[in-house]
């Protein structure tokens, strides 16, 4: 006898060979406390690490709850676990690339505006400089007058 039944089987209750835990439950701490070390280190926003906080619990909960995954497994028709696993991982890497373009297409219109803006007022700039110079004054910016000292009292 053997085919899928036989590794379940195999494989004990929880579906996992106890050096598979370990292994998967080592990977997920080490992604959870790769990301709070980068928020902490102020190098990703919290925005961005509440996906990847949730995303390294859900994979904490498959870990410990591998008959949820059997369960999903059985639910969309997938053949196997590990085809479960590479469709959602498919799906959340699709959207996080969705995700990540429409951010990115935001922060490129944001630049575009601000590039605007400031070649305009370069613009201003310049032109009070040619007026400045045109009424023979010097073209140099004014030195501000001293403002006196507060009186406390």
């Amino acid at each position: 006898m053997t085919g899928p039944l036989m590794v379940t089987a195999a494989l004990g209750a929880d579906g996992l060979t106890p050096r598979q835990t370990v292994f998967a439950t080592i990977v997920v701490v080490g992604l959870l406390v790769t990301v709070f070390e980068l928020v902490r280190r102020r190098t990703m926003r919290i925005e961005y690490a509440w996906l990847w906080i949730i995303t390294g619990f859900a994979l904490f909960v498959l870990v410990f709850r591998y008959n949820w995954l059997l369960a999903l497994t059985g639910w969309i028709g997938a053949v196997d676990s590990t085809s479960t696993l590479m469709i959602f991982s498919v799906i959340f890497l699709v959207v996080l690339a969705i995700h990540f373009s429409i951010r990115i297409s935001q922060l490129t219109n944001r630049v575009k505006n601000l590039t605007q803006e400031a070649a305009l007022l370069q613009l201003a700039v310049d032109d009070l400089r040619k007026e400045r110079a045109g009424s023979g004054r010097d073209a140099r910016p004014e030195t501000p007058p001293e403002v006196p000292a507060e009186r406390t009292g």
